[in-house]
């Protein structure tokens, strides 16, 4: 192969449409360039210019040739060798993008560009859930007894007992670093003055816990895309997996309601 074909490496700086021709032109130029510096004379100077702007507009004809060359080829094309062949005119890496998404409308495929139809399509595949509709009948008697049970706790239960200070302490040193829609961080939590930030954090979630709220800030998400590795066909939803970032504050609140819920259902079942 490598007898019969010569190794061609592409970066943003090749220019495919340099032909052997110009190539030529380029070296003539540079000496009519030096001649020039050695000697400014008037007929050097004209001759000088006049090459570079036949150069310079030989140049652009050739480019434009290219691509018009290039794109006459894609239409020969299946659509997965179409975009694969897009790819490698635009240098773009697959997996580093979302790609046009490939989608069913009215019986027909069609591709979507747009970056709101792409998202709509991700969110109709990894978010939206079909209710089941499942409903037996041991299901719904626990959730009837279950909902007994939760009128009927006192005041001193603990699901109704304020977070404690030993709670807001453990929440310390979890999750993950990366920040919410927010932009508050774990680290720059976990950081900050300790005695200062537990009173926060205490009077905050307790406010929460004693109101029954969860602040709409904390339902709001940064949703991430990325491609699985090693996928034949990139214009597929099932190519991709998405990751939900929210915000720290709210998860690690949380942490401390789920505690509380998973103490008192271990009692109930």
């Amino acid at each position: 192969m490598h007898e019969v074909a010569t190794t061609r490496i592409i970066t943003k700086h090749t220019k495919p449409w340099y032909t052997s021709d110009l190539s030529e032109r380029f070296k003539k130029l540079r000496v009519l360039k030096r001649k020039c510096c050695n000697r400014k004379s008037p007929v050097n100077v004209s001759v000088y210019k006049q090459f570079l702007s036949d150069t310079v507009e030989l140049v652009k004809q050739a480019e434009r040739q290219y691509w018009l060359n290039e794109c006459g080829k894609l239409a020969l094309l299946d659509d997965k060798s179409k975009w694969k062949a897009i790819e490698r005119l635009t240098n773009s890496k697959s997996g580093n993008s979302v790609q046009p998404i490939r989608s069913q409308q009215q019986g027909e495929q069609v591709y979507l560009f747009d970056d709101a139809e792409i998202v709509t399509e991700m969110e109709k595949y990894h978010v939206v859930v079909e209710d089941p509709q499942v409903q037996t009948d041991e299901i719904l008697k626990f959730l009837v007894n279950y909902e007994v049970l939760a009128k009927n706790y006192d005041a001193d239960d603990l699901m109704n007992s304020p977070i404690s200070g030993y709670e807001v302490e453990c929440t310390f040193g979890t999750g993950s670093p990366t920040p919410g829609p927010d932009q508050i961080s774990s680290t720059l939590i976990d950081k900050a003055d300790r005695s200062s930030m537990m009173r926060c954090l205490h009077f905050l979630w307790n406010q929460a816990w004693l109101y029954g709220q969860f602040f709409q800030e904390w339902k709001h998400e940064v949703r991430v895309v990325i491609p699985k590795p090693g996928k034949d066909d990139y214009h597929d939803c099932a190519a991709y997996r998405t990751i939900s970032i929210t915000s720290c504050l709210g998860k690690r609140f949380e942490r401390i309601t789920s505690q509380r819920l998973l103490a008192i259902l271990a009692d109930l079942v």
